[in-house]
């Protein structure tokens, strides 16, 4: 994996906190304009982390060439709005998201996922959540799907073999079920199980720190993710929690400890590599001084 630039783009100020339903509608615009922001520039940041491009300019002559031209005299004219993109300032139109997802496949997965949907809402009730995983990816929805046969056919597979299907899963949508999985519980006031479901959604994020590095964005949607659900889950007065200072360094320092295990080249390592290795992190098999550095904690509610 070659090293990409990454810089956090300034954002406006997340908004706060804010779960009364009787919210007026220009509030509930501001809430989905921020998610909007957080989805764009992940996806372009994606893309340049993919294509390799240095700047916003760059990755546009290489998406949408037929933009860029010049003059008689010399002069370079384009008429795209990459720039715009790169901080969020204008949300791309799907025909060119899946231009780009042509030339770069899984791109689009990446500002489609319903993981954003989950995001602009504060409270999701059951037939939303019907609605929203009707609409995941065909690979989540099939381990979903795989899960739940095995109650039909009177076994209890547990949290533990879902969460582990989906944690190794590179894509939001995999995220955006536990998240669903979490409000389905919490809403059926089963503490426990949410609690649980809390604990995966931490884990997802740290094996999964790669992409959220790459995002430029990562402080913010981990600060979305806990507003809009992770801070109302409590169980026998506990809640999981990973400090935001930790983890905005965290794919630094779970980079250092895998580099650090014999024979992994750091220059070279690839995401699925990556994955593998942070689950077994994760999991103390190499040592509980990294399990304990990259698991969440829990902390009186």
């Amino acid at each position: 994996m070659q090293a990409f630039e990454n810089k956090d783009i300034p954002l406006r100020p997340p908004s706060t906190p804010n779960t009364d339903l009787g919210q007026d509608p220009a509030t509930k615009k501001a809430r989905r304009c921020d998610v909007d922001v957080l989805s764009t520039v992940a996806w372009v940041r994606y893309l340049q982390h993919l294509s390799q491009s240095k700047s916003a300019y760059a990755l546009g002559r290489l998406i949408e060439s037929d933009a860029y031209w010049r003059t008689e005299e010399g002069i370079g004219h384009h008429r795209n709005k990459w720039s715009k993109y790169q901080k969020g300032q204008h949300r791309p139109r799907s025909t060119l998201v899946n231009t780009a997802d042509r030339l770069f496949p899984g791109s689009a997965q990446v500002i489609n996922s319903m993981f954003w949907v989950i995001l602009k809402n504060t409270s999701i009730n059951q037939n939303q959540i019907s609605k929203i995983e009707s609409k995941l990816s065909a690979e989540v929805k099939l381990v979903v799907e795989k899960w739940r046969n095995n109650f039909r056919n009177g076994r209890n597979p547990g949290i533990r073999r879902l969460a582990h299907k989906l944690e190794i899963i590179h894509n939001l949508d995999a995220l955006a079920v536990m998240m669903l999985m979490c409000q389905s519980c919490y809403i059926s006031n089963n503490e426990k199980d949410a609690h649980e479901w809390s604990r995966y959604i931490y884990r997802y994020m740290a094996i999964n720190s790669e992409f959220f590095h790459i995002s430029g964005v990562k402080e913010e949607i981990f600060e979305k993710i806990n507003e809009v659900l992770l801070q109302k889950i409590k169980y026998k007065n506990l809640r999981y929690t990973y400090p935001l200072s930790m983890y905005s360094t965290l794919h630094h320092y779970l980079m250092v400890g895998l580099s650090d295990i014999g024979n992994l080249d750091y220059a070279n390592i690839k995401t699925r590599e990556i994955i593998f290795h942070a689950r077994k992190s994760l999991n103390g098999n190499y040592g509980w001084d990294l399990q304990a550095a990259f698991n969440p904690i829990g902390v009186v509610a």
